[in-house]
């Protein structure tokens, strides 16, 4: 079996749209498996963020590398 893990802020939005087609069919024959793991989890601060501003300022806003590094040592 593949397994196959997902870094995401939103979780909830696995397995979605892999549910249908050939992709619906392997998860429910489990060719392969799908693992979210939150981001929120490892977020900084008491609202638990995992975004902040771009460096140099901008518009928009990145995920902090800290928080995405804590969530791939976790894994």
């Amino acid at each position: 079996m593949i397994k196959v893990k997902i870094l995401t802020a939103y979780p909830e939005m696995f397995p979605g749209v892999l549910n249908y087609s050939l992709m619906g069919k392997a998860l429910k024959e489990k060719i392969f498996k799908i693992d979210t793991i939150n981001l929120h989890n490892f977020g900084v601060d008491n609202r638990k963020s995992v975004d902040d501003d771009p460096f140099g300022g901008g518009p928009g806003m990145i995920l902090r590398p800290d928080v995405v590094e804590k969530a791939l040592l976790s894994i």
